[in-house]
């Protein structure tokens, strides 16, 4: 009951309670644990309360695992995003080339981007072929972000809020029309300060359907489904890819480690007028965050 009350009525102000909210997946399960445990002692009272929880948290979490078909997406253009934290540049770009070509990315969205990264990613055979067109704002350290792609990117405002830079450019894809993309990466929600940072950030990405360019937003937002401010995020006219794909309990973070990747904090969020085709994670050499990828489509261009 703790856990539903902290996902759906407590406010998330603090980092501890973002910090718990973020494990919402796991604490249902022990949920059912509980609740399993009340069923067989024939607690009356505390059945009914733990089987409310359940209830609430399972209509929450489950359809993320089930996915939804556009059946109005058969035929029409399509295109790939790929997005992956690097952290701080050092992961492999040979890994990260092969993924793009193996999985046909059109556009590229990196966080934690660097200026050494870039050039290590130019130097790899074929990728500068492959996408000649950025957008960049690489930094050394945490703060970098960028957009690679297959086709020409002009820049536009990017989300105006402190922490790290975010890149925001809108692109011509052939058969697509114009499509507006931003590289997301807030700052971590650890304390109290950063907290607030964090909000900031995701309260300033923009909204989707207020303009004719449709949006993409890719990145690591440091946020899972369960956090009220990605889920405002998405209120603005978004879906996850990966919920929408079925994907939406696969954990992208953290790996390269000895434990499993744990948290879903990776995100692809397209605009309503998107359809999602299918989506996919990797994990890449030097960097602590799976690559998400994400096909989509633009049904009625």
């Amino acid at each position: 009951m703790a856990v539903a009350v902290v996902r759906f009525v407590l406010a998330q102000d603090s980092s501890r309670v973002v910090a718990a909210v973020a494990f919402t997946p796991y604490a249902a399960a022990g949920a059912l644990l509980a609740f399993t445990v009340v069923l067989l002692l024939r607690r009356w009272l505390a059945i009914a309360v733990a089987g409310a929880a359940v209830l609430a948290l399972a209509l929450t979490i489950l359809p993320r695992a089930i996915g939804e078909e556009d059946a109005a997406a058969a035929g029409a253009p399509s295109f790939v995003v790929l997005t992956n934290n690097t952290r701080f540049g050092s992961v492999s770009p040979r890994a990260l080339a092969r993924l793009a070509r193996r999985s046909r990315a059109d556009v590229l969205s990196l966080q934690e981007l660097t200026p050494g990264l870039v050039e290590r990613l130019d130097a790899v055979d074929g990728f500068r072929r492959r996408f000649p067109h950025r957008v960049l704002k690489a930094r050394d350290g945490a703060s970098g972000t960028g957009l690679f792609s297959r086709r020409p990117l002009e820049p536009v405002a990017a989300p105006e809020a402190p922490g790290h830079e975010m890149t925001a450019a809108r692109a011509e894809l052939r058969g697509i029309g114009a499509l507006e993309l931003v590289s997301v990466h807030p700052v971590a929600p650890r304390g109290a300060v950063e907290t607030a940072t964090w909000r900031a950030a995701l309260r300033s990405l923009p909204a989707a359907g207020r303009s004719a360019s449709r949006r993409v937003l890719a990145g690591d937002f440091n946020a899972t489904l369960d956090h009220a401010e990605l889920r405002r995020v998405i209120a603005g006219g978004y879906v996850d890819a990966a919920e929408r794909s079925g994907d939406g309990l696969v954990p992208t973070y953290p790996a390269q480690r000895r434990l499993p990747a744990l948290l879903t904090i990776d995100h692809v969020l397209a605009d309503r007028r998107l359809a999602v085709l299918g989506t996919r994670t990797e994990t890449l050499p030097g960097s602590d965050h799976r690559a998400v990828v994400a096909r989509l489509a633009a049904p009625g261009s």
